[in-house]
């Protein structure tokens, strides 16, 4: 759906999102995030970590990232069918930890952000 108005606003300081980011160390092996969950998920990923979105529905996005420095992070879909895997975060590495998933309505889509994360 696209907006017909031509009525444009802008925000003159930073945007914060209250309960926007989530930090968290995943202590079971499958977590199921909700609409109710946090946008940005900062996730430490279990041995066997799998992370299951919620049902499809248009224009949700999550910023998922895996801190582990050792564990892979599954991202799958409600049907349990793999959207991305998300390597371990290890400085330097070439394989995607972070990445950003959105959903049109009718299925899940994963694009890769970085290859790694820093924290200052």
């Amino acid at each position: 759906m696209a907006f017909a108005s031509d009525i444009l606003f802008s925000i003159d300081t930073a945007l914060q999102l209250k309960g926007a980011v989530n930090v968290e160390t995943l202590t079971s092996s499958t977590k199921d995030l909700e609409y109710s969950d946090s946008t940005v998920q900062i996730l430490e990923a279990h041995a066997s970590g799998d992370l299951k979105l919620p049902a499809a529905k248009s224009g949700v996005i999550f910023v998922l990232c895996n801190t582990s420095g050792s564990n892979a992070l599954e991202i799958k879909i409600q049907s349990g069918s793999l959207l991305i895997s998300l390597a371990a975060n290890n400085a330097g590495s070439p394989a995607a930890s972070t990445a950003i998933c959105y959903c049109d309505g009718t299925n899940w889509h994963a694009q890769v952000l970085t290859s790694h994360t820093a924290a200052v």
